[in-house]
């Protein structure tokens, strides 16, 4: 196997396993198991947006998800890995 093969089937086997890693997260959410503060700061997680991951909650449909985000100035499109520490803390303690 090339070294662009071996690239290739790594880079495949490291997306599966952060895909697998986002949905058994987004099932705990669902289940009540965590909640979205306890994972907010998690690295498999930083690709996927707000409103994904707000939608997995109980109850949560797009416009909840929406108008949540809107009261808190952040937009469904925003990426988890781009939030900053103080909006991690915003986020978190309107959900408690």
């Amino acid at each position: 196997m090339s070294g662009t093969a071996t690239q290739a089937r790594e880079a495949l086997v490291s997306a599966n396993r952060v895909r697998m890693a986002r949905a058994q997260i987004k099932r705990d959410i669902a289940a009540g198991k965590v909640t979205v503060p306890e994972v907010l700061g998690l690295p498999d997680l930083a690709r996927m947006t707000l409103g994904e991951l707000l939608a997995a909650q109980h109850g949560w449909g797009p416009r909840r998800v929406a108008r949540f985000l809107n009261a808190l100035d952040l937009t469904v499109a925003k990426r988890i890995g781009s939030l900053t520490e103080r909006q991690r803390g915003v986020i978190a303690g309107e959900l408690a």
